[in-house]
């Protein structure tokens, strides 16, 4: 699985903004004290198997996939590169690091 960096991922969010941000965490946890990333779109890892058709018309994008601190991201990578998605990343270190360089 390749991975991106919190501050790779600024500098592209800040260039443009193609890449589909998947965060993987549960609807709790995105009104916690670490937010969520804008425009990102939100099915919890538990639940990507049963909802990957949602995000069928996406196939072609980069996406990157989002949790706390990365493992849910890694399992939620998994699941796309078997549903066939070639574009995945992980973010390294999740909303966690991603909060560090926003600080």
């Amino acid at each position: 699985m390749e991975v991106i960096s919190a501050s790779k991922l600024k500098e592209i969010l800040e260039a443009e903004n193609s890449l589909l941000i998947l965060d993987v965490r549960d609807e709790k946890e995105l009104s916690g004290k670490l937010g969520r990333l804008e425009n990102s779109i939100n099915i919890p890892v538990g639940s990507l198997k049963d909802r990957i058709s949602e995000l069928e018309t996406m196939r072609d994008r980069e996406i990157v996939t989002v949790c706390r601190s990365g493992v849910r991201a890694t399992t939620a990578a998994k699941v796309l590169a078997r549903e066939g998605f070639e574009n995945v990343k992980i973010l390294t270190g999740g909303m966690l690091a991603w909060r560090e360089i926003e600080a």
